[in-house]
């Protein structure tokens, strides 16, 4: 498959789905960038080789929830509908495309205001998917691919599922809860956050104590309330290096 991150990057990876008998749900993301993104009982976590974090919300992890988002019924009921025969990575589908009516029908489906229908220029016309296209697998009827387009046929919303290894049950060892988890975060753009600090302390020469004996540092500051920061000044011939630093926790 192939991840979109929210800065725009494309990156390769696989996605692994666990449905077990209680109705849970278990999800693990390995991107060849070398980030790794999981969903177990416990808890959703990120790692890399570097940092290993709990995260309240990692939603790469829900990145293609989004190819079965649900069409309002009366969208559905007021649309033309197109079916014909395709192939997506080698496997037979079904094109199905769904298009809105034109703009007098459009504001009792949608709900939009009538009088600003009447402006071509209105942000609706850009925004609004118009025309849903869907590749569904001809026997499984699993969704492979999703497109939205504007009324100006302007590509709005892309998800692909890429290529599908189906299996019976992935091998649970690949839901289970990392060790030496190092941070807890909220967001996964905080996780991010992480990873580019880690990187840019190794390109500079820098490393990371991993915090003080004991302590999470990242919650060092919230525990205490305060930084905490010194100063050490060695004077040479050659001229003054000055230190600062922070602890964290």
């Amino acid at each position: 498959m192939e991840y979109s991150d929210p800065v725009g990057r494309r990156v390769k990876g696989k996605f692994a789905y666990l449905v077990n008998r209680d109705g849970s749900v278990c999800r693990r993301l390995d991107l060849d960038s070398g980030e790794t993104y999981l969903q177990n009982d416990p808890g959703q976590y990120g790692i890399t080789p570097a940092v290993v974090a709990r995260i309240d919300e990692a939603s790469p992890l829900w990145y293609w929830d989004s190819l079965y988002l649900e069409v309002p019924a009366k969208e559905i009921e007021g649309s033309s509908f197109s079916v014909r025969e395709a192939d997506y990575c080698q496997k037979p589908c079904y094109e199905v495309t769904m298009t809105l009516p034109e703009a007098i029908f459009l504001s009792s489906v949608t709900g939009y205001p009538a009088n600003r229908l009447s402006d071509p220029k209105d942000a609706f016309f850009s925004r609004y998917a118009y025309t849903r296209t869907f590749l569904i697998d001809r026997d499984s009827k699993q969704i492979y691919a999703r497109k939205h387009y504007n009324s100006r046929g302007e590509l709005i919303f892309n998800r692909e599922i890429g290529s599908i290894e189906n299996r019976e049950k992935p091998d649970s060892k690949l839901f289970e809860t990392p060790e030496k988890i190092t941070a807890h975060v909220l967001f996964f753009r905080n996780f991010q956050e992480l990873v580019e600090q880690h990187s840019a302390a190794v390109s500079s020469g820098s490393r990371s104590t991993g915090g003080l004996p004991g302590r999470n540092w990242m919650n060092w500051p919230l525990n205490y309330g305060m930084w905490f920061a010194f100063g050490v000044a060695v004077v040479a011939a050659a001229g003054v290096v000055s230190l600062k630093y922070r602890k964290q926790r």
